[in-house]
C-alpha cells in the first residue's frame, strides 16, 4: 500500500514539510495553480525526495512556456502531491504566519504595504524596496514572512505607484526616506531598530539612500543582488541621458548602461533564435559591466564606507543581469574590514531577488531578461539567504 505522508500540511514557506512517500512509487507529482490562474507541474524520482525534501515545490514548471513568473499572494499557495497508488494529499505553503496583519499605505507621498507581527510590539522593522519587476505585490510574501518571524516589514511602493515617478529616473533620494520616517513614527515600531532591505534595484535604491543620507541611520541596510553605483536612468526603451536619482535637487554622477554591447543580441541573436521557434534572450550584463570600466563610473561610485550599520550582501555568482557579485565585493573593500558586514555570494546562481524558500525556480527570466544560474542553484541559493537574513537580524532582538 502507498502512501504520501506530510508532517506540516500548513507550514511556513521556509519550514520543510517533511514529504515522505511509502510503497513502490516510482515518481512523486506535484501540481499547483498560482495566483494568475496559471497552471504548474512538477516530476521527480521519489528516491530523490531524500536529498532534495523541497524537490517538489521548487521543480514546478508552468504548463503555458509563455508564463515567466509564479504568482502568489501574500498569504501563501497550495500544492497537491500525488504518487501512482497514493492518494493525493494538499498542503498549503504559507508566508503569513498566525496573528500577521497587513495595511494598505497611500499617504503624505508614501505607498506600500505594511506587515505587522503578532503581540503589541514595539518591534523591530524593515523598509523594503523592490526591484524593477513585480512592484509591491511581488515583494508582499516576503514581507508576510519577515513578519512572521517578528520583524514588521513595510514594502515600498517607490516607483511605478500613486504620485510616485513612472519609472527608475531622477527618484528624489529624499523620497526613499519617507518609509524610515513613517515607521520612527508609529508607536507600534521601535524607532532605534529601523533597517533598509532592497533586491536588485531597490538594493541599489537602498545603498544610495543609507550612503548619501547617513543622518538616516538605519540600524542594518540587508541588500540582494544590489549595486555599488548610481546607474544611468532605466525606462521603457533606450535609457536617456539621465540619472537614477537626484539628492537636494540635483543629478547624482552616473554610470551609463553601455547599450552598444546589446546591439548583437537585439539585431543579430535574438532574430536568428526567432528563424528557430526560440523565446528571445536579453543578457544585460555586458551593458553594465563595460558600463563600470567606463570613466564616469568613478564618480557614481556610492560612499558606502558612510553607512555606520552593518551590511549584508547577496550576490549569485552567474547573475546575467547585473555584475552583483562584483559590485557586492566592491561595496566591502571600500568599506574596509568592518566584522559585522557580511558577502554571501551562491555559486551557480544567477540575478538572485528575495523571495520566500522553495517557489519555483525553474524559469529565471522575467520577458527578454535572463536572470542566469541553473534552477536548482537558485532554490537553494533562496533557502540559504533566509537562514542567513533571520541570523542577520537576530542581534537586533
Amino acid at each position: 500500500m502507498s502512501a504520501i505522508e506530510v508532517d506540516r500540511l500548513a507550514a511556513l514557506s521556509d519550514v520543510d514539510p517533511g514529504i515522505r512517500v511509502t510503497g513502490s512509487p516510482a515518481t512523486l507529482q506535484a501540481r499547483a495553480v498560482d495566483a494568475a490562474g496559471c497552471a504548474w507541474r512538477s516530476s521527480m524520482p521519489v528516491a530523490d525526495l531524500a536529498g532534495d525534501p523541497l524537490g517538489p515545490l521548487w521543480r514546478l514548471a508552468p504548463a503555458d512556456p509563455s508564463v515567466d513568473r509564479f504568482t502568489v499572494d501574500w498569504t501563501g499557495f497550495a500544492v497537491t502531491l500525488a504518487a501512482d497508488g497514493a492518494a493525493d494529499v494538499t498542503l498549503r505553503r504559507r508566508f503569513a504566519g498566525d496573528g500577521v496583519t497587513r495595511e494598505a499605505i497611500d499617504a503624505d507621498g508614501l505607498v506600500g504595504t505594511l506587515f505587522l507581527p503578532a503581540g503589541p510590539g514595539p518591534h523591530p522593522a524593515l523598509a523594503m524596496y523592490h526591484g524593477s519587476g513585480g512592484g509591491v505585490p511581488g515583494l508582499e510574501p516576503s514581507g508576510a514572512l519577515l513578519a512572521s518571524h517578528g520583524c514588521a516589514a513595510l514594502v515600498v511602493g517607490w516607483f511605478g505607484a500613486g504620485d510616485t515617478p513612472p519609472d527608475i529616473r531622477r527618484v528624489s533620494v529624499e523620497s526613499l526616506g519617507r518609509a524610515v520616517t513613517c515607521l520612527r513614527a508609529d508607536p507600534r515600531i521601535d524607532p532605534a531598530r529601523v533597517g533598509l532591505l532592497g533586491t536588485s534595484a531597490g538594493g541599489e535604491a537602498v545603498m544610495t539612500l543609507a550612503s548619501t543620507r547617513p543622518q538616516l541611520a538605519p540600524d542594518v541596510v540587508i541588500v540582494v543582488a544590489g549595486s555599488s553605483v548610481v546607474w544611468q536612468a532605466l525606462v521603457d526603451g533606450r535609457p536617456p541621458a539621465e540619472p537614477r536619482y537626484t539628492l537636494a535637487g540635483a543629478d547624482l554622477p552616473w554610470a551609463p548602461v553601455v547599450s552598444a554591447k546589446l546591439m548583437a543580441q537585439m539585431l543579430v541573436e535574438n532574430p536568428l533564435r526567432g528563424l528557430l521557434h526560440r523565446r528571445p534572450e536579453l543578457h544585460t550584463l555586458r551593458a553594465y559591466a563595460a558600463g563600470l570600466e567606463d570613466e564616469r563610473a568613478a564618480a557614481a561610485q556610492l560612499p558606502a564606507e558612510r553607512i555606520d550599520a552593518p551590511l549584508l550582501l547577496f550576490a549569485g555568482a552567474e547573475d546575467e543581469v547585473w555584475p552583483a557579485a562584483r559590485m557586492a565585493r566592491d561595496i566591502a573593500a571600500r568599506r574596509g574590514d568592518r566584522p559585522d558586514d557580511r558577502v554571501v555570494v551562491f555559486p551557480g546562481t544567477g540575478h538572485i531577488s528575495l523571495r520566500p524558500p522553495a517557489l519555483p525556480t525553474t524559469v529565471l527570466r522575467s520577458g527578454e531578461l535572463v536572470f542566469g544560474g541553473e534552477p536548482a542553484a537558485f532554490a537553494a541559493a533562496m533557502s540559504a539567504v533566509w537562514s542567513e537574513l533571520l541570523g542577520f537580524l537576530d542581534h537586533r532582538r
